[in-house]
């Protein structure tokens, strides 16, 4: 760029609809709503197959860290003895070890990407209670019970108000008129 001169912004994506012949204006263009991020992170961290994929990644990650030799704790502070433990990695693993050794596997439980999935896990499980807790609460407050008619038709138990002094049909009137 020349020196002063600035950047021109960016005009906003827009996308042309395809309109029947006879609509009025054709050549509007349709804008797309930006989301809030804020939105999105809820709803992905509300959404159950998020969740679904979350607790899978976190069973194969933790079963990973089963299968896979762990290093002893603080080894990484002496050479000789990881340098040791790496060789024997090679050997028992291969070409795979050093990747390996990268991506913390020798020591997962312990790795950055392993501790951000559990933190994620968490925080998937804070923002499903947190959105599902005002229509718990309320469930747990006053409960509704819904039965069917034929439900309530198959009891064996029925109550009967024989004290009361009126015929049926001056007992449906009174009701009706309730």
């Amino acid at each position: 760029m020349a020196q002063g001169a600035s950047a021109l912004p960016k005009a906003p994506t827009t996308a042309r609809r395809a309109s029947p012949p006879g609509a009025a204006n054709p050549d509007l263009p349709v804008v797309r709503a930006r989301r809030d991020p804020v939105d999105v992170i809820w709803n992905l961290l509300c959404s159950i197959r998020f969740a679904v994929v979350l607790n899978v990644s976190l069973a194969v990650a933790a079963m990973l860290g089963t299968v896979v030799t762990q290093m002893p704790p603080g080894i990484q502070n002496f050479d000789a003895e990881l340098q040791r433990f790496l060789n024997d990695a090679r050997t028992a693993y291969g070409p795979l070890a050093d990747l390996l050794y990268w991506a913390g596997f020798y020591d997962l439980y312990n790795s950055l990407w392993f501790r951000m999935l559990v933190v994620v896990v968490v925080f998937g499980i804070v923002a499903c209670t947190l959105n599902r807790w005002q229509p718990i609460m309320r469930q747990i407050g006053k409960p509704t019970v819904r039965v069917s008619d034929s439900f309530l038709g198959g009891l064996t138990e029925k109550a009967q108000f024989r004290a009361v002094p009126l015929s049926p049909e001056a007992a449906q009137e009174v009701l009706v008129r309730a």
